[in-house]
């Protein structure tokens, strides 16, 4: 049985979002930048546009289509000692995909890390 000291814990940051009104046709920061190297980020368009994200607010690392979402999942089928993450300080960014600019909903960023009992 694996010590508790051991253990590893799957633990959210706070969720980062913006409003379908900011969102135009420049990158915005969504929300804060990483408090803790992440492991899996969800990526959401609850938005009436296509809109793109970006990890430097200059390229654009992936689109999403109205309604749908995308997981980020570094690491998955990794052993604990196999570590890829998303940098600390790593800051996001949105802005609209093509025209229009979205009318209604959000664009959302939920973060996750792995963190033991002795912290991250």
């Amino acid at each position: 049985m694996a010590s508790n000291s051991l253990a590893v814990r799957l633990l959210p940051e706070p969720e980062r979002f913006l409003t379908s009104a900011a969102i135009g046709a420049g990158f915005l920061v969504v929300g804060s930048p990483l408090q803790h190297p992440a492991v899996l980020v969800r990526f959401y368009n609850q938005t009436d546009a296509a809109l793109s994200f970006s990890f430097d607010g200059i390229n654009s690392a992936l689109s999403l289509a109205p309604q749908t979402a995308f997981d980020l999942n570094v690491q998955s089928n990794k052993g604990v000692s196999e570590s890829l993450m998303i940098a600390m300080g790593t800051q996001f960014y949105v802005k609209q995909a093509t025209a229009p600019a979205p009318t209604t909903g959000f664009a959302f960023i939920s973060v996750f890390y792995a963190a033991t009992n002795q912290g991250v």
